[in-house]
């Protein structure tokens, strides 16, 4: 599993960088985790970028939001890696005003699951 560092700069950028998942991200800082964005992925970024903004445009604010943090990036590394993005967004209806991760990935044909589909899939158990 990999993440963007853009993604490690938007969690520490919140309000409690001191929160759970905070100090998580800031332990796995150099664990090679949290990947610099290649110039094939910064590429691909853009076309997200674009995208985002196009499809977006009535809602300016909503794309710049999308865009000012991790997300699109995230969806570039996976593009670009062969990857899959786990989100706890839910995909919704393409006529929304809102960008959303899944309807992104959808877009670039990047596969998106939630939480619970990963959990399954490593066959992840919780113990006593």
């Amino acid at each position: 599993m990999r993440s963007s560092i853009k993604m490690y700069d938007e969690i520490l950028k919140r309000e409690d960088s001191r929160d759970k998942l905070a100090l998580w991200v800031k332990n796995r800082r150099t664990s090679g985790m949290f990947v610099e964005p290649a110039r094939d992925v910064q590429r691909i970024y853009g076309r997200i970028a674009d995208y985002t903004v196009e499809k977006y445009s009535q809602r300016q604010a909503k794309a710049a939001e999308f865009l000012s943090g991790g997300d699109g990036w995230i969806i570039a590394h996976a593009k670009h890696d062969g990857g899959t993005v786990v989100s706890h967004e839910s995909r919704v209806d393409k006529s929304s005003m809102t960008p959303k991760i899944p309807n992104v990935c959808t877009q670039f044909g990047v596969p998106c699951i939630g939480l619970t589909e990963m959990l399954t899939t490593l066959n992840f158990r919780f113990e006593k």
